[in-house]
């Protein structure tokens, strides 16, 4: 018995030899196998945020690597970025380039409407993702109505939201010009209509370098949303469309038959054939307007409220005493003249071919951690892009330090939720203003116009639109182009009755049907 007990012993002794071996041997292997899998990679297709407003091509190559290695420390995810062109049309081709050809992007922002992608079959559906892996994501965004701006009428979502309604188009002017010149600052479209003629006659720039009124890149929008709605009543809608309720039939119509629209219209185009304007109001590159504003040309600017920072400092560099300031409550015949943004249609979507849709999703979660990782990510190193003045306020206040070692690259859905948390302190004049429109008049949004769509128009079935109106990519052009020939004198205002029986002659009616339609089934009018 003493034998069989001493045999069992040895016997069981050897079997944990065995097991301790065998478990180290598979300890060693699993931590080499760790090592030697690669890490799951996505890529990232930087079209919106801070990679925009860069004043250099792309980052400083040891920061962005010191950021690559963080983020793949941190998460196990190697993001991969292609940084998109300036220029929007430039770079919506490019992305759908990329998309087509069947390259990986993960990531991209659908920076007008991602229902274009949606329709296309070009996205991945987002609930299921946003449940498991977004957390951060869903209980940081503070608006809720958004997540049905980026739905369909079934309940999917396609899009993560970026902004809420916003006060982001600014018409600025020149204070310092108008105090040189003996001019009040206008309260009303007469009184500015008497600063671009002064500024058109008595050139503060010099050697007849002034601009009165300058735009940039979206500039046939960005004057919609700015005037328009002190001529008409109702707001200009996000993309010029489906803003306007006719009371004669209850239809809704696209601005252009509004009957004080074309007032609106003659306005522009009698500031134009004047020399008030640009010459390239409707199409300058956002680079090319902050060049303009650097070189001291620019009296006023009707812009997104950013666009105009980005020359600011530069400007002051030399003429210490430019002064620019919004003129937010400018009257028309109709009262206020802005239109409030509506509910953007932009979003941060991931591609439906996507080979790590969760990856993707985990990414963009990640980025909303906590604040320095969201700062990081969208800024650059902490002590070397930026840094905290108090961490400990509400909101959060920082700064960002005097360089470009870092543009943004791994931002990923930028949002106005996050961005409120914090604030910068307004060092720079660029930040100074820009920071004092956040402050002062973002989101008011009270006095302006809003469509009579306003915070429905998103809910639209594109399909059912499409199915009616089959070239309402067509119709779109054919207003966009028609409007410009107008603004910029190509064709006389005597013929707008004749551009808009063009419209109909190309199915405006049937553009008319598809969009009351789909307003008559979301609001129940």
């Amino acid at each position: 018995m003493k034998r069989s007990l001493g045999t069992i012993a040895k016997t069981s002794a050897v079997l944990c030899l065995l097991l301790v071996v065998a478990g180290a041997a598979w300890a060693k292997g699993t931590t080499e196998a760790a090592k030697a899998a690669k890490p799951v990679e996505i890529w990232i297709y930087a079209n919106t945020g801070t990679p925009q407003l860069a004043s250099v091509p792309a980052s400083d190559p040891a920061d962005y690597k010191e950021i690559y290695d963080m983020i793949l420390a941190k998460t196990g995810i190697s993001v991969k970025t292609i940084i998109a062109p300036k220029n929007t049309a430039e770079a919506e081709t490019k992305l759908n380039l990329l998309l087509a050809a069947g390259d990986q992007i993960d990531i991209f922002g659908a920076i007008s409407d991602w229902r274009v992608y949606q329709t296309a079959g070009a996205l991945q559906p987002l609930n299921d993702l946003l449940e498991k892996y977004g957390k951060n994501t869903k209980t940081s965004w503070l608006w809720p109505d958004a997540w049905r701006t980026m739905s369909t009428s079934d309940g999917t979502i396609w899009a993560l939201p970026g902004t809420p309604p916003l006060n982001p188009y600014i018409l600025y002017l020149r204070k310092d010009w108008t105090d040189k010149l003996g001019l009040k600052m206008p309260t009303n479209i007469d009184e500015y209509e008497a600063v671009l003629k002064a500024f058109k006659e008595k050139d503060p720039a010099g050697n007849g370098a002034t601009i009165p009124l300058a735009s940039g890149q979206r500039g046939q929008f960005y004057l919609g949303k700015i005037f328009s709605g002190g001529f008409t009543g109702v707001g200009y809608g996000n993309l010029g469309l489906t803003d306007w309720v006719d009371p004669s039939d209850g239809k809704l119509k696209p601005v252009e038959l509004h009957p004080q629209f074309r007032d609106y219209v003659a306005k522009m185009a009698d500031w134009y054939a004047k020399g008030y304007m640009q010459k390239e109001i409707l199409s300058l590159s956002r680079d090319a307007h902050a060049e303009l504003v650097m070189a001291n040309k620019v009296g006023s600017s009707a812009v997104w409220y950013t666009r105009l920072t980005q020359g600011i400092t530069n400007l002051k560099k030399n003429v210490p005493d430019a002064n620019y300031v919004p003129l937010q409550d400018l009257t028309g015949p109709k009262g206020v003249m802005a239109s409030v943004e509506d509910m953007s249609l932009a979003g941060t979507c991931i591609a439906k071919k996507s080979k790590n849709p969760e990856a993707a999703m985990k990414y963009i979660d990640f980025v909303k951690s906590d604040i320095v990782t969201y700062l990081t990510c969208c800024y650059g190193l902490e002590g070397k892009s930026w840094r905290f003045i108090d961490k400990n306020s509400t909101p959060i206040i920082w700064e960002k330090l005097p360089n470009e070692r870092y543009i943004g690259e791994f931002q990923a859905n930028p949002s106005f939720a996050w961005s409120i948390k914090f604030s910068t302190v307004a060092t720079a004049p660029s930040a100074q203003l820009e920071s004092a429109w956040v402050k002062q008049g973002l989101t008011k949004l009270d006095q302006l116009k809003k469509p009579s769509d306003y915070g429905v128009s998103a809910m639209y079935d594109k399909n059912k639109i499409m199915a009616i109106c089959t070239n309402e990519g067509d119709i779109q052009r054919m207003r966009d182009e028609g409007i410009a020939k107008f603004i910029l004198g190509q064709r006389p205002m005597a013929e707008y009755d004749q551009f808009v029986k063009e419209l109909y002659g190309a199915g405006l009616d049937k553009w008319i049907e598809a969009y009351s339609a789909e307003y008559k089934r979301v609001t129940g009018k």
